[in-house]
């Protein structure tokens, strides 16, 4: 009878002993499980994606306007849009009696339009907040048209010579984009509005303008047509085109200003890895990361290596369950 009761207790112990490491797996499982990536993780998809800084606002030029000298009828001698030169006769003010000359004094491009924000659209007065952010971005124009016949008194508005030989773009930029634009330095800016074409010039000038934005002017050789009568400008910066994916906020981390990670899963494991990042902008209109390259210094590979990996959603999730599995 004792044999049999020493039997019966070693049993329950066994026994016991299988629950405990029963139930160690199954806490290990459901970590695994924690971890399953069908629900938490995009495939990561690369294209080729161009590298953009949205940038907007107006341009600055450097403009003489003329004031009729005496009552009379305006008679064009050059047309809307003609080059002129120190000295070139542009119109005449007709009265019954005389014919007064009115002569370019600068070199540039002639208009019969002007907007009335000529003297007030600068950089520095965009920079002391003389111009508030609304109108840099929409400036609040009141065009006056002359036309050819019209009567015009002494004082009045006849025309205005556009000088063409450098143009300024006065653009706002977020700041987190701002540090890949240099005074001094080259690039290409590719207008949107108010026509559609690439222009190569120079960061003249930067400031800081408040805690999400910097003041930028751009300068450029490149007269364009379209903006002889237009001051809005809209357009990027382009840092031309690269192998990248794109991510959403929730899945890069932001571990020091500059410095970027990720978690992912590899082909041969189940765990989340965590990884590097370079980040070479952000999708233009939303949040969205633009990364070229997984790993960090000589380990650094291309996107294109891990096309198909299963990426974390969201960042922050993981170190948690990580966190959660370590204690």
């Amino acid at each position: 009878m004792r044999t049999k009761k020493t039997t019966d207790a070693v049993s329950v112990v066994v026994i016991a002993f299988c629950f405990v490491i029963a139930a160690i797996i199954l806490v290990q499982v459901f970590r695994t499980i924690s971890f399953s990536h069908t629900n938490h993780t995009l495939s990561l998809d690369v294209t080729r994606t161009e590298i953009m800084i949205l940038a907007n606002g107006f341009n600055s030029k450097t403009e003489t306007v003329y004031s009729s000298p005496v009552n009379g009828v305006v008679s064009r001698i050059k047309m809307a849009g003609a080059v002129v030169r120190i000295g070139s006769p542009i119109l005449s003010i007709v009265t019954d009696t005389t014919t007064t000359e009115i002569q370019s004094q600068t070199n540039g491009v002639l208009s019969y339009i002007r907007d009335n924000i000529e003297d007030t659209f600068t950089f520095e007065n965009a920079l002391q907040k003389t111009i508030s952010m609304e109108e840099i971005l929409d400036p609040p124009t009141k065009f006056e048209r002359v036309e050819d016949g019209k009567k015009v008194k002494e004082g009045d508005f006849i025309c205005k010579v556009v000088n063409n030989d450098n143009i300024s773009y006065v653009l706002l930029v977020e700041s987190r984009f701002a540090s890949r634009l240099d005074i001094g330095k080259s690039y290409s800016f590719t207008l949107t509005y108010p026509a559609s074409l690439s222009v190569n010039g120079s960061i003249s000038k930067k400031e800081v303008y408040n805690d999400d934005y910097v003041l930028v002017c751009f300068t450029t050789p490149y007269y364009v047509e379209t903006l002889l009568n237009t001051r809005k400008v809209n357009g990027y910066f382009s840092f031309g085109f690269h192998n990248a994916a794109i991510l959403p906020p929730s899945a890069v981390k932001e571990v020091s200003p500059g410095l970027y990670a990720i978690y992912y899963v590899p082909f041969d494991s189940s765990k989340p890895v965590y990884a590097p990042v370079t980040v070479k902008g952000y999708q233009p209109g939303t949040n969205d990361f633009i990364i070229t390259e997984i790993g960090a210094g000589d380990d650094a590979k291309p996107v294109d290596e891990y096309r198909g990996i299963e990426v974390y959603l969201d960042w922050k999730l993981v170190e948690e369950e990580l966190s959660n599995n370590e204690s």
